[in-house]
């Protein structure tokens, strides 16, 4: 829609009318979205997941560092993870805590698994 607005006094084209375009119609606002967009959910969400992954993971490696109970009860219960970190432990920590462990554990008269 096309509307006529008259120029002020002393201004430039004074007398003059000018054409003027409707200013909806020039000036749109932007449509904006309620929320995120979907990938950028599926981003955070997957960055949360590693997040909480990677503290438990953390957790459950200083518990196991720290306590040989708990080495003894994942040795009979989780003995691939066990043994996973008896690797990282050997390679990183340069200890060798399996053998530390096996030879305490048999001094106590605890069973010990034969697959490892």
């Amino acid at each position: 829609m096309i509307l006529k607005d008259p120029v002020k006094k002393g201004g430039l084209g004074a007398g003059k009318s000018v054409l003027l375009l409707h200013s909806r119609m020039i000036l749109k606002d932007p449509v904006k979205k309620g929320g995120l967009g979907a990938g950028k959910a599926v981003m955070l969400m997957y960055a949360a997941a590693n997040t909480v992954f990677l503290i438990s993971c953390y957790h459950y490696f200083r518990k196991l560092n720290k306590s040989d109970e708990f080495r003894y009860k994942w040795y009979n219960e989780h003995p691939k993870l066990v043994q996973f970190y008896y690797m990282i432990d050997r390679h990183v920590g340069k200890r060798n805590t399996y053998y530390d462990d096996v030879t305490r554990w048999k001094m106590e008269g605890r069973t010990m698994r034969k697959d490892l």
